[in-house]
């Protein structure tokens, strides 16, 4: 099974969509139409600068697209819930509005008790919004970096949302999966959730495979996991590597970064 979320550019896409390695092609070929000047380099610097040209104008469409996307996705999480201070800024490093709004959708609906999510930051904000509006339940969102947890704890208090988040300060330490070795949220942090409704994976910056082998009894039955990053080859890797293993299904969503739920199969 192949990650359907990983688009793999072909060799011309990689290479004649780069500015640098397109004009750098250019200059090398006039060059070598000017010393031979019945050589057909002339007409392949013109094919390789329509390619550049088709390639450029695919990914400034595509960003468009995206932008208006984001925007909807933005409108729909401001019209959810009543802000008390202003959001961090969204996208790069951050999660982006279309992730953000489908775990709004999901925690609305589903309504949990314990979400857990695995790196804080403006989802969590978010999220603690939606379990006020829904008045129940509490996300724990595990955080490694010391500058990054005391931030997201000032951010926390300054939308009064204590009520319903837990900034973890959880260090990356080693563990051990299948005789491997990772770096992951040091667990113990969290051990006594017996029960998680709602698993958020958007982090730690390593690998993130340790997230379902390490949290996956602690899972509840109608449990939904969140992944987001899935465009990257390596999360989508992780995915399917969840799939073999665990008796899961999984949704993959074509948002900005990537997104799969994973649920526990019914018959299970």
């Amino acid at each position: 099974m192949q990650n359907p979320l990983y688009n793999k550019k072909s060799l011309p896409e990689r290479y004649l969509s780069d500015h640098k390695i397109t004009f750098g092609a250019l200059i090398v070929l006039l060059l070598v139409a000017i010393i031979l000047p019945k050589s057909p380099m002339a007409v392949l610097a013109v094919i390789i600068l329509l390619v550049h040209s088709h390639y450029r104008f695919q990914a400034a469409r595509n960003q468009q697209i995206n932008l208006y996307k984001q925007q909807q996705a933005l409108a729909s999480i401001h019209n959810l819930i009543d802000l008390r201070s202003p959001l961090p800024m969204m996208g790069e490093w951050a999660a982006s509005p279309d992730f953000l709004q489908i775990v709004s959708e999901i925690i609305l609906d589903s309504k949990p008790r314990t979400v857990v999510e695995c790196g804080s930051g403006v989802s969590t904000v978010v999220v603690g919004y939606v379990l006020e509006k829904n008045k129940r339940g509490r996300i724990f969102s595990l955080e490694n970096k010391n500058n990054f947890y005391e931030k997201n704890n000032h951010l926390i208090a300054r939308h009064n949302l204590r009520k319903h988040v837990s900034i973890v300060h959880a260090p990356l330490v080693e563990c051990k999966v299948n005789d491997n070795s990772y770096k992951w949220y040091d667990t113990a942090q969290i051990a006594d959730l017996e029960s998680i409704d709602v698993l958020i994976v958007d982090g730690p910056a390593g690998n993130r495979y340790p997230a379902l082998p390490l949290l996956f009894n602690q899972l509840s039955d109608n449990s939904f996991v969140i992944i987001d990053d899935c465009n990257r080859e390596k999360d989508g890797e992780n995915v399917l590597r969840w799939l073999s293993e665990f008796p899961l299904e999984a949704e993959w969503i074509n948002t900005e970064k990537g997104t799969c739920i994973l649920r526990k199969k019914m018959n299970h």
